[in-house]
């Protein structure tokens, strides 16, 4: 695959650099042929960070939307400003001659070679792992309670210009792993959509995931739907159900999962009885860590620990441990 076909991505603020650099790395590692870069505001970076970024051959894009997003107290956008940024990557890639990218977040992790040539070619828009239709995210926009913008179906159809229709066809992608035709998100103005979808709608969004949604709905940007191997949480938030993939992971067969999403079980946060496949993905994020970074990894993240399966006989000893502690406080009413 040439060296401009494809470029891969990420974007953090200061304190998430370490976690988005490592999840480009563990992509690095088995494609060194592809490039590499990380959107964020270089004046809001410490050296520390930036030499950091370099170490790892990554290219930062210096990039300050500040004031297209303004912090006026009606716009209500919790998290940093580089979740939506990153939806500039395209754009900017294809200035650079990029045909197609791939934006990460940082807790994905790249588990073995992508096999991507058949799937590029039928990208027209963008592609993703489908979470739910429209009518899910709107559902849940309206449970919110945004007292500037309320999300009522009539209120989005008019504002938005979205048919009614839509709200079946149309999809909440999954932010964390994403592959775009940069071509046709320049030439779209991706950018300029998202932030006037933005503005059009008070600011009232958790994150970049629902924002796009609205965007890609409101201008019938083309999608390409991929499947849980290439953005697999685990089944805890996919609309489809993969039955084959499913069972093979359950007799312990890993070997089709390409890229992991970590979304509610974060590798370098401590575990609580993680199941096997969890224990599995989350040790090999572990071990890539401390391989690429030694002794330097355990100043940056929380726990690297290996985690080790729970013997029988000590989920028997637990069990009667929690069996003995109800007894006493039964014995004490």
């Amino acid at each position: 695959m040439s060296r401009q076909t494809l470029a891969v991505y990420a974007a953090a603020d200061d304190s998430y650099v370490p976690k988005a650099v490592m999840a480009l790395r563990s992509f690095q590692r088995w494609h060194p042929d592809y490039s590499y870069y990380l959107l964020g505001t270089k004046a809001a970076m410490s050296q520390e960070s930036l030499q950091f970024i370099r170490q790892f051959n990554i290219e930062l894009i210096d990039v300050d939307e500040s004031h297209r997003f303004v912090k006026l107290e009606q716009y209500k956008y919790p998290y940093p400003l580089e979740t939506v940024i990153k939806l500039k990557g395209p754009e900017l890639l294809a200035e650079r001659g990029f045909l197609y990218s791939i934006v990460i977040d940082g807790d994905v992790f790249c588990a073995r070679p992508l096999e991507l040539e058949g799937l590029l070619g039928r990208i027209e828009g963008y592609a993703g792992r489908v979470v739910g239709d429209l009518a899910r995210t709107l559902g849940n926009k309206q449970k919110e309670q945004n007292e500037e913008f309320n999300f009522s179906l009539e209120l989005v159809c008019k504002t938005l210009g979205i048919d009614e229709a839509a709200l079946s066809t149309n999809y909440e992608v999954n932010g964390g792993v994403l592959l775009w035709n940069n071509m046709f998100m320049a030439k779209l103005g991706l950018f300029d959509r998202v932030t006037q979808v933005f503005r059009q709608c008070r600011g009232c969004f958790e994150g970049g995931q629902d924002l796009m949604t609205f965007v890609a709905a409101a201008h019938n940007i083309p999608f390409t739907e991929v499947g849980d191997p290439y953005n697999f949480n685990f089944f805890e938030d996919s609309l489809r159900f993969d039955a084959v993939l499913q069972e093979r992971i359950r007799m312990g067969q890993f070997h089709d999962i390409y890229i992991v999403h970590f979304v509610w079980c974060k590798p370098w946060l401590r575990q609580y009885r993680p199941s096997l496949v969890k224990m599995y993905f989350i040790n090999a994020w572990r071990q890539f860590i401390v391989d690429e970074l030694g002794e330097t990894a355990y100043g940056l993240f929380d726990d690297l620990s290996i985690i080790q399966p729970v013997s029988f006989a000590n989920r028997l000893w637990n069990r009667v441990l929690r069996v003995s502690r109800l007894v006493r406080c039964n014995l004490w009413k």
